[in-house]
């Protein structure tokens, strides 16, 4: 107690710490004390009861450690006296003192108002965390190869701005390079005529694959240090914009300033998103000297020359043979397995049988050594082993495969696990899936007995396909290829099961339904009331153990008790169980760790197209209507529309719109399309199962938008007939849309071109086949000042698959051209060199000539309706 209050008023005297060596000293030496004592007392009570009475604490040590406080204490409170006296004299002697002071401090003000608004404009350019996924990349390995390289070496040296292109294959450990090249170019810079700005893409983190996310972390990087500069003159931090921030980062830079950039992982990024990169980037490059140094996959078809079209003046290497780094890290990779007795043997000798089958079968994938060696530490019996050593799997699917295969126990938590972490918005924790796995879709009703007593068998059906992350206690995959292998469904993944076998919807949809499940609970309405179970001790002591409510040592000593009590039949175990339930406190929101994630990612999820069932949609609208869903209506109303235009889905369309201040009025006038951007939005993301189906919802309606049966009226969607005639599109008599106004509000404007111009090929097709769709609508160009139809953008993009069915004969009398410009279409079409295309050209100008005929009198200008 003594300790405590003397720490207390020596803590409120920390103003004049830095004004006294002494003093700085004489507090380190109390607060070492305090420390020691309460080591002491730490090492005391985690002794067992009889090791306490064997070594108590003596009186003599305390009153040792209180004598030295009191010394040190003494010594502290002089040498404050003694300031304060200095200090009352120095300001008794020179009043000009206190004016510099308060100079001081209003400078200090100043820089530290300047430091809050490079706070506030650095969080402006990107709040992503891009250290941990470096520094847990990091954290795998040691290598130096890269410094072999002769063009790494020449690129360092260069007068100007260049970009390296590290390439190498599946599994060789090219974001562990690129992570110590990180560590080497950070001794190479400096703070005022270099810099450096890295960032490392993740599969399992879908932000981090996003352009505005990596361009904002670079130039937040090149920024921070520089960032002082800026505020010389008022700037704004509260806009946003790839332009404002290439604006900062001009006026921050100094001349002949050079930068540094590393990233990995563009490989993940759509083609979308690693254009916009590389054109910010090369933006950048035009504005300071800029090294840019890139990782890529070499797949086994993939030519090196061809393997960074985006970078078309990189130089492009491969990564060196790494096999004395595989060699070394195979050694090392075994000699922790056997130590950790995770490696068992009969045999000493077969350990030399192993380096050799690994270092053999490796072909530098350092992901092929750690899983064989994971999988060979779950074989029993040397000639097991030794059967392993002669039927390794050569690729990394077929490993895969063997992994989940013997780890056959429980498919169904495989799955389940696997689909979580494949469609989680962000990697999620221990605790989180714990509770995702007792969650059942569509039933409400919590019930702590479903709860996961321990997760690590859960997680041991994925066997090493998946990985906790030490630091922050998250799961991941242990390496993109594996949500591949997962999802691809090809002949070698089908090898696994059926029941592990899964799709990205498969997914999107599970991990929607749970988190929708888990948000219903009545447990976060109400308090939760804690009844004392009906136990029949005789029969199943199993019974008694199930009941009981977590997992703590007290539970499991309890358990054991009432086992042992079953020969005592006077033993009363209501009252020892009422007893303990009455000390444990109910659950609490901090007892609930997936509910932090779900409330934050809930909408997210809706906007990845999930198809639920029914009572899953009504606990969500329920909880829409309840206020219990935090909603963005700019970002969020495509997910919303999407739940609502559902099967059997039952919400006011419109009211929710309200609630959210989303103008719906007039939409088919004015740019605010929710509808159409639902549409776009499938487009966008690649998702040709959401277009299919949204395709066929407003297939009916489009058809039979006026004057259609009572039987045809079943086909429509109910609910977007219901928000069409709120919109007055048919109660109004005196409006009646037509069909293209209602497309457009649909579909959007252009959307095939839209499709075509994101080389979204799938789509583009299914759209090419609805007759809902327009394939002769004319949009601008992206870049450029000229309009263009689909099919003179699938013959600028050499497009032969979308050609060739524009040109078929199912599609073909849906095209409007002249014939005139179908010779033209012709002309280019030999030059393409496809005979296929130039025939079907050639069928279709023979078609406008005998469809046109000679009444017209001008073939040249006439066109096809």
């Amino acid at each position: 107690m003594e300790a405590g209050r003397s720490t207390q008023q020596h803590s409120d005297l920390a103003l004049v710490y830095p004004r006294s060596k002494a003093l700085q000293s004489y507090l380190t030496e109390y607060f070492i004390v305090v420390v020691q004592i309460c080591l002491r007392f730490h090492r005391f009570a985690q002794r067992s009861a009889l090791g306490k009475l064997t070594s108590s604490l003596s009186d003599t040590d305390i009153k040792d450690a209180r004598s030295s406080l009191l010394a040190w204490s003494k010594s502290i409170q002089a040498e404050i006296s003694l300031l304060v006296a200095q200090r009352i004299e120095s300001e008794a002697e020179n009043g000009s003192r206190f004016r510099t002071l308060m100079v001081s401090t209003a400078k200090s003000h100043s820089q530290q108002q300047k430091q809050i608004a490079l706070r506030k404009l650095l969080d402006s350019c990107s709040t992503h965390d891009y250290e941990t996924a470096w520094r847990q990349i990091r954290k795998c390995g040691n290598t130096s190869l890269y410094k072999q390289l002769p063009e790494y070496n020449q690129w360092l040296a260069g007068p100007a701005s260049k970009t390296l292109i590290l390439v190498g294959k599946l599994g060789y450990g090219k974001s562990v390079t690129l992570a110590n090249i990180v560590d080497d170019l950070y001794l190479r810079t400096t703070s005022v005529s270099s810099g450096l700005a890295y960032f490392f893409c993740r599969h399992d983190v879908p932000e981090s694959m996003d352009a505005k996310t990596v361009i904002g972390a670079l130039m937040r990087q090149f920024i921070h240090p520089l960032g002082h500069h800026l505020f010389d003159e008022p700037i704004d931090a509260e806009t946003h914009g790839f332009s404002r921030l290439l604006d900062l980062m001009r006026r921050a830079i100094p001349p002949r300033y050079v930068g540094y950039v590393v990233l990995d992982g563009l490989d993940l990024c759509s083609a979308r998103e690693r254009k916009t990169i590389t054109e910010q980037l090369e933006l950048m490059r035009n504005s300071f000297h800029l090294y840019l140094c890139v990782s890529r996959r070499l797949d086994p078809e993939t030519e090196l020359l061809s393997i960074a079209p985006d970078f078309p003046k990189a130089d492009i290497v491969r990564l060196p043979d790494n096999s004395s780094d595989i060699e070394a890290f195979i050694t090392a990779r075994l000699e922790l397995a056997i130590s950790n007795q995770s490696l068992t043997l009969g045999d000493p000798t077969i350990v030399l049988e192993i380096q050799d089958a690994l270092l053999q079968g490796s072909r530098g994938m350092f992901l092929w050594v750690v899983l064989q060696i994971q999988s060979l530490c779950t074989i029993q019996t040397d000639h097991k082993i030794r059967e392993a050593l002669a039927d390794l799997p050569r690729g990394l699917s077929q490993i895969y495969s063997r992994i989940l295969r013997q780890a056959k126990s429980n498919y169904s938590f495989q799955a389940v696990i696997l689909k979580l972490i494949i469609a989680a918005r962000r990697p999620l924790t221990v605790h989180e899936m714990r509770e995702a796995l007792s969650v059942t879709p569509g039933d409400t009703t919590w019930n702590p007995s479903k709860l996961l007593n321990s997760i690590s068998p859960a997680l041991a059906t994925c066997g090493c396909l998946i990985t906790v992350d030490e630091e922050e206690y998250t799961l991941r995959t242990v390496h993109p290829s594996v949500n591949q292998f997962l999802l691809r469904g090809d002949s070698i993944s089908r090898i696994i099961d059926k029941y592990t076998q899964f799709t990205m919807e498969d997914a999107k949809t599970l991990i929607f339904s749970i988190i929708v499940t888990y948000l219903g609970y009545g447990i976060f309405e109400t308090a939760v009331a804690v009844r004392l179970p009906a136990l029949n001790v005789g029969p199943a002591p199993s019974r008694i153990i199930n009941s009981t409510a977590g997992k703590s040592r007290g539970v499991q000593s309890m358990a054991l008790k009432l086992l042992r009590s079953r020969k005592q039949p006077s033993f009363d175990a209501s009252r020892t169980l009422a007893h303990e339930f009455t000390r444990r406190t109910p659950p609490s929101m901090e007892d609930f760790h997936l509910k932090d994630y779900a409330h934050a990612y809930i909408m997210r999820h809706a906007r990845t197209f999930p198809v639920v069932s029914c009572n899953v949609l009504d606990s969500f609208f329920r909880l829409l209507e309840l206020g219990k869903l935090c909603i963005n209506p700019h970002k969020d109303a495509s997910g919303l529309l999407w739940l609502m235009l559902q099967p059997y889905a039952k919400a006011d369309i419109i009211g929710i719109f309200e609630s959210m201040n989303v103008q719906l009025d007039h939409e088919i006038y004015y740019g605010r399309k929710t509808v159409s951007r639902l549409f776009r939005l499938a487009i966008r993301t690649g998702n040709i199962r959401a277009v299919q189906y949204l395709l066929a919802v407003y297939r009916p309606f489009l058809l039979n938008y006026k004057g259609a049966t009572r039987e045809e009226e079943k086909a429509v969607h109910q609910e977007l007939r219901n928000f069409c005639n709120r919109q007055y599109w048919f109660s109004d008599r005196d409006f009646t849309p037509s069909r293209h106004q209602l497309s457009e509000c649909f579909f959007g404007s252009a959307s095939l071109n839209y499709a075509m111009h994101e080389r979204q090929d799938a789509i583009a097709k299914v759209m090419i086949s609805c007759e809902l769709i327009d394939i002769n609508e004319v949009a601008a160009v992206p870049d450029s000042d000229t309009w263009d139809t689909p099919i003179g953008i699938a013959m600028k993009q050499q497009d032969m698959g979308n050609l060739k069915l524009l040109l078929s004969p199912k599609v073909r009398a849906r095209l409007v051209l002249t014939v005139a410009e179908a010779q033209g279409l012709l002309d280019q079409a030999k030059n393409l060199g496809d005979g296929s295309v130039a025939s079907l050209c050639e069928d279709y100008v023979a078609f406008l000539i005998r469809k046109i005929g000679n009444s017209s009198g001008n073939w040249e200008g006439s066109r096809t309706t």
